[in-house]
């Protein structure tokens, strides 16, 4: 995977940064994907029912809380369509949390033939 772009919420009480740690930048059809999202909370407050979710994968996960500075690295994984064309996928994942400002981080996926 690679990172094409970031967006880091902060609402001055508390934002979430989200940073993808790769797994592969090119897959084949059928081949799955695992990778980890690193969630940090950059505010001053806690945040609390943090759900990361992919929206080309449709992958996500929920974590009770993040206290203030505090980071997780939550796991993920995408699969590959079995029918999916050559070239590049473009997701993001996106966090989001009570009392905290979401954060985004858009990434690419290249499909190469089998």
């Amino acid at each position: 995977m690679t990172v094409a772009d970031r967006t880091d919420g902060d609402n001055g009480a508390g934002g979430l940064e989200v940073a993808l740690i790769a797994g592969h930048a090119r897959a084949v059809p059928g081949e799955t994907i695992f990778y980890a999202v690193r969630v940090t909370n950059t505010g001053s407050l806690a945040a609390c029912n943090v759900c990361i979710s992919d929206t080309l994968s449709g992958d996500s996960a929920c974590i009770p809380g993040l206290a203030a500075g505090e980071s997780v690295a939550v796991p993920l994984r995408h699969l590959i369509p079995a029918s999916a064309p050559p070239g590049a996928r473009v997701g993001e994942v996106i966090a989001r949390a009570d009392g905290a400002a979401p954060g985004a981080a858009t990434y690419s996926i290249v499909v190469t033939s089998a």
